[in-house]
């Protein structure tokens, strides 16, 4: 099974998106004990104890190392970043000129990709790991360790696959909301820990650094807490690379139109949207 039950409820743990009480819910295909927020306006699931590290790369990867997978990921997934850059720009995230701060840039291909792309911009990165951060120093990127560096105010800030890693989604989104400028927006992306129906095979559950498993109720909670404006949910088909072939673009292209058909009716998969102040 992608799941096992737990034989017995877990120990109480305070829900980290309300604040409220929670359940031991389930065991995860990893191996961590998963817990369920008892509120019925959140009902958030989370890794109820987390390891030492467990929401960051269990190993840290070495500069050298950082630099080969950058690689690998820009030849992957350049044509991906440049739809997602387009898609982008369709929806004014990314005004001439704007100011730009990727939360957790890890080896930094989608800023690389943006930076080619608009060298207009004045694009800021935030980056935990030591070996990561001199990689993108390398490659010309402004990367700080932390957002309590950050003194500047930004037009869009990117936070994708990240919100799922942090120990506090609440607090690091209220810190994002406050280096907002008017008007500007948040881009959030994270695997869907629960469609509506229960149904809980996703790949919110496939990385062990994974201690959040956002549902569409919950981020909103989370959003709706920080201070933030509701999440309108989008299947953007841009965050998926295409396969080289002809065929095979013709049928990942239906497969999309099928997966967003779907979110509409079961919810989504992939928890897409922008948020702002």
């Amino acid at each position: 099974m992608f799941a096992q039950q737990l034989k017995s409820p877990g120990v109480d743990v305070c829900c980290p998106v309300c604040q409220g009480d929670s359940t031991g819910a389930f065991t995860s295909s990893r191996g961590h004990d998963v817990n369920r927020c008892d509120e019925p306006e959140c009902g958030h699931l989370f890794v109820a104890h987390p390891m030492e590290r467990q929401g960051v790369e269990l190993e840290e990867m070495s500069t050298a190392q950082v630099a080969a997978s950058a690689k690998t990921l820009k030849a992957e997934f350049s044509e991906r970043n440049m739809r997602l850059i387009s898609y982008w720009e369709q929806r004014g995230f990314l005004p001439t000129g704007a100011k730009v701060l990727d939360f957790g840039s890890s080896v930094g291909h989608i800023v690389q990709s943006l930076a080619t792309r608009r060298p207009d911009l004045e694009i800021q990165c935030i980056e935990a790991s030591a070996p990561s951060r001199d990689y993108l120093t390398s490659v010309g990127l402004d990367v700080v360790a932390g957002i309590d560096e950050v003194a500047d105010r930004f037009d869009a800030v990117l936070f994708v696959e990240v919100i799922e890693h942090v120990p506090d989604p609440v607090g690091v989104l209220s810190e994002l909301r406050r280096k907002l400028k008017p008007g500007g927006q948040i881009f959030v992306t994270t695997p869907c820990g629960e469609l509506r129906s229960g149904n809980r095979k996703t790949r919110a559950y496939d990385q062990e650094e994974h201690i959040h498993f956002f549902t569409e109720r919950s981020l909103q909670a989370a959003c709706r807490k920080a201070g933030l404006q509701p999440i309108r949910f989008e299947f953007v088909s841009a965050l998926y690379p295409l396969p080289s072939g002809t065929i095979e673009k013709v049928a990942a292209r239906a497969k999309h139109s099928a997966s967003r058909l779907r979110a509409g009716l079961e919810g989504h998969r992939h928890l897409v949207g922008f948020t702002s102040a």
